[in-house]
């Protein structure tokens, strides 16, 4: 029954009526400047990512987490272009 309850948790209902999910709560230490998605190009969006001295692999978490995040809301263009820059991130870790 506890389990249930905290599944139920999840998805609890606002005021307003929308539904917030668990992935609304969660709490971010690094948050890219804004428009960086939206108006960068693959490589400035990699360079963004790691300006914290990030190393590719969490920097492939932080692709992966704001297309997850995102989900349908992502256009097709920001799309595309953090597929690139994950392209690339694969890339330089081969070389």
């Amino acid at each position: 029954m506890k389990n249930l309850l905290e599944k139920i948790e999840l998805f609890l209902i606002s005021e307003k009526g929308k539904v917030k999910k668990w992935s609304q709560k969660v709490k971010l230490k690094f948050h890219p400047s804004p428009g960086t998605f939206k108006e960068g190009s693959p490589e400035e969006i990699l360079t963004e990512l790691g300006k914290d001295g990030a190393d590719d692999g969490t920097i492939m978490k932080r692709l992966n987490f704001f297309l997850n995040r995102g989900g349908s809301g992502v256009s097709k263009e920001v799309k595309q272009k953090v597929e690139k820059a994950k392209q690339i991130l694969k890339a330089r870790k081969l070389v």
